[in-house]
């Protein structure tokens, strides 16, 4: 779609590079977005998206660098979602105790996401115990629809894995 002038509408790199991350193609989405700066009000949303792809090709380092500017975006639900992904990268990185004590500072709690990375940090500092009794209640609290119903199945399988981490069965 380009405009009477001969200019493309500012969205189109987000929602190109949107399109083609969903579709898997990674090395195109990432040439797409890596132009967010052509993105106008989108531009944010391309770099986000810009992050994901990063974080999807297992190139952590360079999703955090996108992801670092955004935590502080003017868009609230962008910062938080920017602010998450930047926590979940840091996971492996033997950060969890950190990331724990960002994650508690989140507001925005009410959907579980947050917890559920509490979880996993907890997980793989094997405090088992812990993690198990927030999973339990993320399970008994998930939110509706397809984002509750993806949150409640991976803290279920997260909740599986630590059972068989405390030498238990999950069945």
């Amino acid at each position: 779609a380009v405009m009477e002038d001969g200019r493309r509408p500012c969205g189109g790199v987000f929602w190109r590079g949107q399109a083609l991350l969903m579709l898997d193609r990674l090395e195109e989405a990432e040439r797409v977005l890596r132009e967010h700066d052509k993105a106008g009000r989108y531009s944010e949303r391309a770099r986000l998206c810009l992050a994901q792809v990063f974080l999807a090709q297992g190139r952590e380092a360079l999703a955090r660098r996108e992801l670092k500017d955004l935590r502080e975006s003017q868009d609230p639900m962008l910062a938080r979602q920017a602010r998450l992904m930047f926590n979940e990268s840091e996971l492996g990185m033997g950060r969890e105790q950190t990331v724990i004590e960002r994650l508690k500072r989140e507001t925005e709690r009410k959907d579980g996401l947050a917890d559920y990375l509490i979880a996993q940090a907890l997980f793989q500092m094997e405090r088992f115990d812990e993690a198990g009794e927030l999973l339990s209640a993320l399970i008994k609290a998930a939110p509706g629809g397809e984002r509750g119903l993806r949150l409640h199945q991976s803290a279920t399988l997260l909740q599986a894995r630590v059972l068989l981490a405390q030498g238990r069965s999950p069945v």
